[in-house]
């Protein structure tokens, strides 16, 4: 008997404020690794920026670490234009290596066309193999993880209809245990990007062109997303991006009819929060009406993720990455540089200078305005702080928001000027 699959008619949420495509999601992560520009010539005058704004605390306040003496060598001096006369030097902070792994919905309804061609598998995959030669270029690591695992593929019995709406016409259906438990899924590639691991990255993900799997088990699939990264011994940010195009289906039964719950899979994102070390969760949703993600679920899910894209993006349900269907192949790519500048979190490592103390230097925010100096606040609500530990600093409120908002922003630290600008 024809059967089409409840897991794939999902009622129209309204209309987002902003709708950002798949391919462009994926193209983020590199982004955030991009190296500094060079400064303008010639140089601005530096302006201060505002003092602290207790009323937009990011967070309670904190002690700051004591300045370290830093050690010679390593970073290079910048050869730009000087900031101010009495610069002696001027060097371009890091990024931290940044892991990322990729959660990628495979379930049937990923086969459904799109306008100009291909479907959204199709697009997702190109998308991410054209990000993945950017990551290494720019020495990060990636790895990707597909989802549902565990279950035979249904494509002998399983179709899209002229409607794009999944129809199965099996004598039989796989039962829940396995993709529906964490402990099912593995990654087949390290988290590295040389030659042999991304072929490996390549030829599990083409596995799934002609494949039709039934599920979206995306507690199951989170969970052991974030497990994995957990577990990692990789230094640097490790994050998870989320893609699926629809809401958590085929996990309950009789014992556990909750299964599909979407209270699960925001426990899931939130797991990767707790701890010394924060595994953040990027969602992206494919948007398609009925047949597409649903905001109100995913918006959950980021926000429990670390991931929220505004402060009240609650009350639009516009706190995930949308990907619409219209435009997919460009709007996943900007989605994915948006996200890569975002998962950066406004760290760095502190460049090695001869025999300087923190103490001694300047952050520069370099914007598209002018460059600015940022004032050191040890309560973390505006302008630049050490972290514990002392081997990388954060920028805060307004700086932290430009510099992911300003695809021209860079920072800089300066040595020599803080003695010669007025107070």
């Amino acid at each position: 008997m024809k059967v089409e699959a409840a897991e794939e008619r999902r009622p129209r949420i309204g209309s987002l404020a902003r709708v950002i495509g798949a391919s462009a999601v994926l193209a983020v992560v590199g982004a955030t690794l991009l190296a500094c520009g060079t400064a303008p010539e010639p140089a601005p005058r530096l302006e201060r920026n505002p003092a602290p704004r207790r009323e937009e605390s990011l967070e309670d306040e904190i002690v700051s670490a004591d300045p370290p003496i830093l050690e010679p060598e390593t970073a290079p001096p910048r050869e730009d234009p000087p900031a101010c006369e009495s610069q002696t030097a001027s060097y371009d902070p890091v990024f931290p290596r940044i892991n990322v792994l990729f959660a990628l919905d495979r379930s049937g309804s990923m086969h459904i066309p799109i306008p100009g061609g291909g479907t959204r598998w199709t697009a997702t995959r190109d998308a991410l193999f054209a990000l993945l030669e950017k990551l290494k270029a720019k020495n990060a690591r990636a790895s990707v993880m597909q989802f549902p695992q565990g279950d035979p593929s249904l494509h002998t019995c399983c179709g899209i209809s002229a409607r794009n709406e999944v129809v199965c016409n099996c004598s039989i259906y796989p039962s829940p245990q396995k993709r529906c438990s964490p402990s099912t899924y593995i990654v087949p590639a390290p988290m590295n990007l040389d030659d042999k691991a991304v072929s490996v990255i390549k030829a599990s993900v083409n596995g799934s062109n002609d494949m039709f799997y039934w599920g979206t088990p995306l507690a199951a699939a989170l969970t052991a997303a974030v497990d994995a990264q957990k577990r990692s011994k990789n230094d640097g940010i490790k994050v998870v991006v989320l893609l699926t195009d629809g809401a958590p289906t085929s996990c309950d039964t009789p014992s556990d009819p909750d299964a599909n719950d979407i209270e699960r899979v925001v426990a899931a994102a939130r797991s990767g929060m707790t701890g010394a070390e924060k595994i953040r969760t990027y969602v992206l949703g494919i948007m398609d009406g009925p047949n597409g993600a649903r905001p109100d679920l995913l918006s959950k899910v980021a926000v429990a993720g670390g991931t929220a894209r505004t402060a009240n993006c609650s009350a639009t349900d516009s706190c995930f990455y949308p990907v619409d269907v219209s435009t997919f192949a460009t709007t996943i790519t900007n989605a994915l540089d948006k996200i890569a500048r975002d998962a950066a979190d406004c760290t760095f490592d502190v460049p090695e200078t001869p025999g300087v103390t923190m103490d001694e230097i300047d952050v520069t925010l370099v914007r598209t305005g002018g460059p600015q100096i940022l004032e050191r606040d040890p309560k973390r609500r505006e302008g630049w702080d050490l972290l514990e530990g002392g081997k990388q600093f954060k920028l805060f409120g307004e700086a932290c928001r430009t510099l992911k908002e300003d695809p021209k922003a860079k920072v800089q630290i300066v040595v020599g000027c803080k003695d010669s600008r007025p107070d």
